[in-house]
Formats: structure tokens, C-alpha cells, sequence
């Protein structure tokens, strides 16, 4: 059985003499065979608690409020339709379908003419008969000056400004031995025609004709003519 010390309560190794603990002499006390601890208990015993008795206080708990019901929007009135207006609405225009001519000039194309322009300015009228003499007197030379304002003047009254200059037109007339003076006859005739408004080829037909037969200054006075009633036009 152990052996507990008296003094310090410590227990005491078989055999020894002291207290391992605090140092007392064994011999000297009284030491008991028990427990003291257990002797403790044995002397004092715990009481032992009875059963726990937990109140329970019923709280009253307040019941929930019913939520509100929701409230259905009201439905929109339907919006009546407008009446379709009693005005008079008039029934569209209808355009006519455009007329094709028929048979063999309608495969052929028609080209408006350039309007005549109005004479330009500086234009002036010439004597055709003082022309004349002046040409035949100068030995031909005022009849190049004569054919170089015919062919300006002609060429703004038709709308062609861009058409070969009168300058060119001396050049290569003498260039080619008169030969291309007879398509500028040509071509002034044509001019003529459009100018006069006449519809017709007669200008130029007469024209390209009297320039072959060497009798070019005839045609000069009929293109100074027409210049003339242009600018008293």
C-alpha cells in the first residue's frame, strides 16, 4: 500500500527515510496507510445536485400579419380606331406610255443639233462687195485674213469654238494643195445650214461643189451674209 507524507501530502518512495518533496524525516511522522485524498471524500462527500428544473415560460408569439393582397391594375380602355377621313382623295395621275415610231427610221438614231449661239462679242458686220475687191486687189492676201474671221466667226455661231482654228485651216489648205480647203467648204456649208436653221444639206452640198470649180469666194459672201444677219439679228 503507498505511503503518503504527512507534511507535504506528497507520496513516499518504499524504503526511503525523507520526504522526496519537502525533505521531513519519515520516521518522525505518523504515516498513514490511506488515501488522504481519498479519505477527503470519504469524510466530506459532495452533495449531489437533484434535477435541474428549467422553467419554460410559453411566450406568446404574435401571429404574422396576412400580406396584402395586390391589387389588379385596371385594364386601359381600348382606344377607338379614327374614322377614315370622308376628303376626297384623288386617284393618281396616269402617265401615258410614250409612243416608238415604227419602220425604218426608228432603228435610225436622231442627234439634236447644237443650238446657234448668239454672236460674240466684237463680232462685227463686213461689206461683202469691199471684201471682194479687197481680196482680188491684195492678190489673195486679205482673202486669207477674210477666211481666217469666216471660219472664228462661223465656228461660235454653230457652238463649235473647239473646232480646227483658221490659222490650221491656211496651213493645211496650203499644205495640201488646196485639197483640204475642200472639206473646210464642206464643213462650213454644214455650219451654215445649222445656223440658218434650214433643216437640210443644201449649204454644204453647194459649198463642197463651187470650192471644186475654183469659185471658193462665193461661198466666203454667202458665210459673210449669214454672219451679218446674225449680228443685225
Amino acid at each position: 500500500m503507498a505511503k503518503f507524507c504527512t507534511n507535504c501530502g506528497s507520496e513516499l518512495t518504499e524504503g526511503a527515510k525523507f520526504c522526496t518533496n519537502c525533505g521531513a524525516p519519515i520516521a518522525a511522522m505518523d504515516v498513514p496507510t490511506a488515501d488522504p485524498i481519498e479519505e477527503f471524500k470519504d469524510n466530506n462527500p459532495v452533495p449531489t445536485p437533484g434535477p435541474e428544473i428549467i422553467p419554460t415560460v410559453a411566450e406568446e408569439m404574435p401571429e404574422p400579419a396576412p400580406a396584402p393582397e395586390p391589387t389588379p391594375a385596371p385594364a386601359p380602355e381600348p382606344t377607338p380606331a379614327p374614322e377614315p377621313s370622308a376628303a376626297y382623295t384623288p386617284a393618281p395621275e396616269e402617265i401615258p406610255e410614250p409612243e416608238f415610231a415604227t419602220g425604218p427610221a426608228a432603228s435610225a438614231p436622231v442627234y439634236a443639233a447644237p443650238a446657234p449661239a448668239a454672236p460674240a462679242e466684237g463680232m462685227k458686220e463686213r461689206n461683202v462687195a469691199l471684201c471682194i475687191v479687197l481680196s482680188v486687189v491684195t492678190c489673195g492676201i486679205y482673202g486669207f485674213y477674210w477666211l481666217y474671221k469666216l471660219n472664228e466667226e462661223i465656228n461660235a455661231l454653230a457652238g463649235e469654238e473647239n473646232a480646227t482654228s483658221g490659222g490650221l485651216v491656211i496651213l493645211f489648205t496650203v499644205i495640201t494643195c488646196g485639197i483640204y480647203g475642200w472639206y473646210w467648204n464642206y464643213k462650213m456649208g454644214e455650219r451654215v445650214d445649222r445656223i440658218k436653221q434650214t433643216g437640210g444639206d443644201s449649204n454644204k452640198v453647194l459649198f463642197i461643189v463651187l470650192a471644186i470649180f475654183g469659185l471658193s469666194i462665193v461661198n466666203y459672201a454667202i458665210m459673210q451674209d449669214t454672219i451679218n444677219d446674225r449680228v443685225n439679228a
